[in-house]
């Protein structure tokens, strides 16, 4: 690899190689998990509304207590 790994990198790569057509695309890092109705939820915000390119949840963290910036993130 020339250039270094990175998840921008790899998300990046993950959209280039979707099919044409794909109408939503969930990105979540390793570390967070996808409450239980949120992709009905944003997927039925978005169908209805075409003005709207993204949409956004409270993200939460995993593992909070696993370092002070993981906390911070994770503070409500």
């Amino acid at each position: 690899m020339n250039v270094p790994f990175t998840a921008a990198r790899a998300r990046n790569a993950g959209l280039a190689a979707l099919e044409t057509g794909t109408e939503f695309v969930q990105f979540l890092d390793g570390d967070c998990v996808i409450r239980e109705g949120w992709l009905k939820t944003a997927t039925v915000f978005l169908s209805n509304t075409p003005q709207a390119a993204v949409v956004c949840g409270r993200r939460r963290e995993r593992f909070s207590q696993a370092s002070v910036y993981n906390g911070l993130i994770d503070a409500a």
